[in-house]
Order: C-alpha cells, then structure tokens, then sequence
C-alpha cells in the first residue's frame, strides 16, 4: 500500500496515556489508480503489532474523506497529529492537517452523534426520558391505528425538548427526515413498530444513578472519559475555532478515565449531560457550513491521482 500519512493514535495522540496504554496507529492510503478502476480497492486495513502491544488502522484516502464528510471522531483527531505524532506525512496528509478547519461542521454528525449516545447512556436525566416517554406514547398510539411507517404520522410526532427533527443527506431514501430523541434517531422510512423497540428498549435501560455506578467496569469508564473527549473538543471548535492536544481538560479526562472520580458523587452524569447540551447550543448558534463540501473532498481524490500540487485546491 501506499501510505500517504500516518499517526500516533489513541491516548498517546490525546496525551491521556498511562504507563501500561497500548501503541495505536492510524494512516491514510492511496489505491492504486487500476484498483479503483476495476472496484477492487481496499477500502482499510488493520493488523494488530506484536513488538508494540497496539495495532495500526489504515483507510483508503476516498474511505478517509468520506469519514470527513460525516465528522467521525477518528478524523477529527488524525488531523489534529502534529509534531512527532506525525510519523509518515506527504503533500496530501499535511494539506489535509492545514486545512482541517474546512472540515468542521454546524452539526459534525459522527462526533457529536457518538457523545450524545454516551450521554444518553450515562447520564440519562429525567427531562431526556421525558422526551422518550413523549415520543414513545405517540408512536405507540399510531400503532394502535395500524399506521405502518414512521413518515406516515409524522404531523402527530410531538415537540419539545430533546425532541430535534432534521434532513440526513446520507439516507439513500427520497424521504431523507429523520426524528432524533435524546440522542436516538430514528428515519421516518422505518417501520413505526421497529421505531417502538428502539425508544422502549431505551426506556427500559433507564436506571438510577446508584445503579449505573454500581455496574460501570473499566469499557465503561474508558467509554465515558471518551464521550468528555469529544464533547470538549466540539466545544472548543464552536467555541474557539479548533483544538491542540492536549486539551486545556486533559486532566479531567484523566481522572475520569483512570478512575480517580465518582461517577455518582462526583455527579458526571449532570456534568455530561450539561457539557453536550452546551455544545448543542453552540452548534445552534454555529456560523460553520452545514456539511463538509463534496466538490472539495472530490478534488483532492483526483489531485491525489493527478498531481502533487494540491494547490490547486483553492484555500
């Protein structure tokens, strides 16, 4: 393969590492050009290092930007490697780092995506089971009607907080709604009994704060100092316009993830809960494009393929 760039990831990248914490890498590829043409690319590859106790990730740069294009955290954070975190670097890669900042979004789907399930996981509060409740009985009443799909009682679904509607340009549907509560999102082209299991079944896992402290282990700690990660991050670019590692709360995180703090005395569930809905509003309020610009991802695919001048590419 071709690698084009690579990094340090993982806690080594976010400088939350411990003595014992694993070696990661991620890296970006190029097929090659006969591949791509045939449809016989890889799209990524993995293999675990022996010597390092880690193990590398690589993408297919056409795989990488359309990561980008949905925000996922793990580009966020590949484009953030600087210094001698960066370990293969190219024209391509640096352009990439340079310019993360067109990379950011008003809604930053895949980031934001993964911090609201984390917070609705472990710091489900009562106004967000509220909204699930809400929405739930509505859906539950349409089924009781023999209403099939989801869109088909979209007018009845209710308002309210937690409760955001919105357009997925991703679903392949021509019906691209989708209606998103306390996290969950469900597509108004699925079945509203499915919708019904998804909501109830998140119903049913609510518990007390004692009981979630009670059955958190190690996945879930690392689980939740990750979700304080991501919600710090997209605060600081609503906020600040980016971040560098390590983050001004890389000792929070480090506490979390390390179990120094109490999940219930130490209230992280109110403290999770607080910090995504502040990134919310600020995502409200966000000034950023919508979504990232597919004519710009295209572009520098076929510059890769093409040429090593990527500017080209306009700033």
């Amino acid at each position: 393969m071709n690698i084009i760039g690579k990094c340090v990831a993982g806690s080594r990248l976010y400088e939350l590492h411990g003595d014992n914490s694993d070696y990661d890498y991620k890296g970006i590829f190029l097929p090659p050009l006969r591949d791509c043409i045939l449809m016989r690319a890889s799209k990524s590859e993995s293999y675990k290092l022996k010597d390092e106790n880690g193990e590398y990730e690589g993408f297919a740069l056409q795989k990488f930007l359309n990561l980008a294009r949905n925000s996922e955290d793990i580009v966020i954070t590949m484009l953030h490697a600087c210094g001698n975190k960066v370990l293969v670097d190219s024209d391509i890669y640096k352009y990439l780092r340079d310019n993360r900042k067109k990379f950011y979004t008003k809604e930053m789907i895949g980031a934001l995506g993964y911090a609201k399930s984390m917070a609705f996981k472990y710091g489900f509060r009562a106004d967000r089971m509220a909204a699930v409740e809400k929405c739930l009985n509505a859906l539950k009443v349409g089924e009781a009607k023999g209403v099939v799909k989801v869109f088909q009682m979209w007018a009845d679904l209710p308002q309210g907080e937690h409760i955001i509607y919105g357009i997925d340009e991703r679903n392949n549907h021509t019906d691209k709604r989708y209606m998103e509560v306390a996290g969950k999102k469900i597509q108004s082209t699925v079945a509203v009994s499915y919708a019904v299991e998804i909501l109830q079944a998140a119903y049913d896992r609510f518990g007390s704060r004692v009981q979630i402290a009670k059955s958190m282990d190690g996945n879930d700690v690392k689980a939740l100092s990750h979700s304080f990660r991501v919600g710090f991050q997209l605060k600081a670019i609503y906020k600040d316009g980016g971040f560098e590692y390590p983050l001004k709360e890389s000792s929070f995180i480090k506490d979390v993830k390390y179990g120094r703090l109490d999940f219930e005395k130490d209230n992280l569930d109110v403290k999770l809960n607080d910090l995504i809905k502040e990134v919310e509003e600020l995502s409200l309020q966000s000034t950023l494009p919508k979504k990232t610009d597919q004519d710009l991802l295209d572009q520098i695919v076929l510059n890769a393929y093409h040429v090593s001048d990527l500017s080209l590419i306009s700033a």
